[in-house]
């Protein structure tokens, strides 16, 4: 199914249940539905697939957010529930409406498939409850009032890298190879909108199906391009960039992805055929040598989800966990709505400074591309160079 019609279809069924609530409001009296400032309880509630292609994501985020809000210092009164969802919209939008009327959640933190958080944005808006998607996933959440993202929007990032590698890196040839899904086609979007733009030509579109085991017939239509660019993330990262390797095309274009291709999250699994291919992404997770991020990679050795520390879904969680709480603190003091300090939540971040823009609801950062190279320990990422991101 085509993900735009896809997404349509998710939005109406947000619809269905939303007409299924009745005339009272599910979020009754919570400070998120009323405009309240935050109270003595607050419940929080995330939705992330801990079964399927992206199940590594949900341990994840969940682990290392219920870490940040049982520590010493963290608001009094946060109550923190999780729910899978598989990385299904429909699954998705079932949970939500779960943890909102059943589990009372003031906010939701969702989702990791960008076709189930524009499902559950209008569902969520409706009831004015806060949205807070915790890594990078679809844009236009800014037209729903109460949607953020601690994570960039595709475009953000690929567009400007787009522009980037034409200009900056010379490359004149590009073959577009994504993962068919919402997400893998704005990365798409936004990097041959750049390229295209500053003189680079797409020879070809490649979009295999999700959970994909054999790449093969889609490798094998790759040639005369200097760069192959899209997204892939979890398992199909995993055997994509093995399959690249194995095919010997490592030698004869440049693999380049949004940066979960490369990850800490799969670098492990994917061993030495991660090596030399380049990742664009807001955050290194080799580190960056600030207060943010040392206090993240501290608090990191004392929660311990299933995965290798530091990654960016785990720095992604940390932040959306922070703005959290720093959201409750300034609801709480100055009497706005838990909403609004919400949106005017200005924390740090593993990567730098940290706030939403208050247009399209995204963070205000910059680019970075990398590359993996053979560390004296491990497999680690060397960045090349930075770029603006799109505003």
């Amino acid at each position: 199914m085509r993900p735009r019609m896809w997404i349509a279809l998710c939005v109406s069924a947000a619809m269905v249940l939303l007409a299924g609530c009745g005339s009272t409001s599910a979020g009754g009296g919570r400070p998120g539905a009323s405009g309240k400032p935050a109270g003595k309880e607050v419940t929080v509630g995330l939705v992330a697939p801990s079964s399927g292609v992206y199940g590594l994501y949900g341990p994840v985020l969940g682990g290392v957010m219920k870490g940040v809000f049982g520590h010493q210092g963290a608001p009094s009164g946060i109550k923190f529930l999780t729910e899978d969802d598989g990385g299904d919209p429909q699954t998705a939008l079932t949970k939500v409406r779960k943890l909102v009327q059943e589990d009372g959640a003031d906010v939701v933190v969702c989702c990791v498939n960008g076709a189930a958080t524009l499902a559950v944005a209008p569902y969520l808006q409706s009831l004015g409850i806060p949205l807070i998607a915790p890594i990078p996933g679809p844009g236009g959440l800014g037209k729903f009032s109460t949607a953020y993202s601690v994570g960039f929007y595709p475009q953000q990032l690929t567009k400007p890298f787009g522009e980037y590698a034409a200009k900056n890196l010379g490359y004149k040839k590009a073959v577009i190879l994504s993962s068919d899904f919402v997400q893998g086609h704005n990365v798409a979007d936004g990097f041959k909108e750049g390229f295209t733009a500053a003189g680079g030509a797409i020879v070809k579109e490649l979009y295999p199906p999700l959970d994909t085991s054999d790449y093969g017939p889609f490798l094998s239509q790759i040639s005369d391009a200097d760069v192959v660019f899209g997204f892939f993330g979890g398992a199909d990262a995993v055997r994509l960039v093995k399959q690249y390797a194995a095919a010997g095309l490592k030698d004869k274009a440049q693999l380049i992805g949004l940066g979960p291709i490369v990850s800490r999250l799969v670098l492990d699994q994917i061993g030495d055929a991660a090596i030399g291919v380049q990742g664009v992404f807001h955050y290194s997770e080799t580190g960056t040598d600030s207060p943010a991020d040392e206090a993240f990679t501290a608090a990191m050795s004392a929660v311990a989800p299933p995965a290798v520390t530091p990654n960016f879904v785990q720095a992604n969680a940390w932040t959306t966990a922070q703005v959290i709480e720093q959201a409750i603190k300034d609801s709480r003091e100055s009497g706005d709505s838990f909403l609004k300090a919400i949106a005017g939540a200005h924390v740090e971040a593993p990567w730098g400074a940290f706030s939403f823009n208050a247009s399209t609801h995204y963070p205000v950062l910059k680019g970075l591309l990398y590359e993996v190279v053979k560390g004296p320990k491990r497999l680690d990422h060397k960045v090349l160079g930075t770029f603006d991101g799109e505003q």
